[in-house]
Parts: structure tokens; sequence; C-alpha cells
């Protein structure tokens, strides 16, 4: 989706990660080790610029970087406390600043 299309939100922020490919590795290798979230920016035009200049500086090494809009939560983290199989144990309160 482009960012121009997106609504703003109470509950989150747009954010842009800059994702790496890896173009060259074979089809044995693991989607996990192919692509890697680089760096997550704020705005789209820098977004935008840093995508070039990795594909730029990178172009003979087998990788393709491209950025994604993506979503960050603006309650804050949410922390694991033992076993969340069922769900249980799972806390996140944005007040709390003990960790």
């Amino acid at each position: 989706m482009k960012s121009e299309h997106l609504k703003p939100s109470p509950r989150h922020d747009h954010v842009y990660a800059i994702v790496r490919y890896e173009t060259t590795a074979g089809p044995d290798v693991p989607i996990e080790l192919k692509v890697t979230v680089k760096k997550i920016v704020t705005d789209p035009y820098v977004a935008q610029k840093e995508v070039e200049r990795l594909n730029a500086l990178n172009a003979d090494k087998g990788c393709y970087y491209f950025s994604q809009v993506t979503r960050m939560d603006k309650k804050g983290a949410e922390v694991l406390t033992g076993d969340t199989s069922s769900g249980e144990g799972v806390a996140g309160n944005p007040e709390d600043d003990s960790i």
C-alpha cells in the first residue's frame, strides 16, 4: 500500500521498514535467511532515499533493498511472562517502566 493512501490511527503510527532480500540465495535456503529488516524509519522519503543508496552501494553483492510500510503500536511493547501457549501470561502495561 502506498503511504499516501494510509489513514492516521490513534493506535499506531506508520513506519517504513528497509528490507534486504538475498537474490543469490538458492531455493534450499529458508526465507528467514533470505530476508532481513535492516532498519525502520518514520519518513517515507527517507526510506526511499536509503533504499536507493543501498541498492547503488550493493548492486553487485547479490541483494536487493526495498521499503515496506508497516505499523508501530503506540501502546508500547508487550512483556511475555511465562507460558503463552494459551494466551495467558501476557502483560502489557505501558505505564510500568520497571523493565
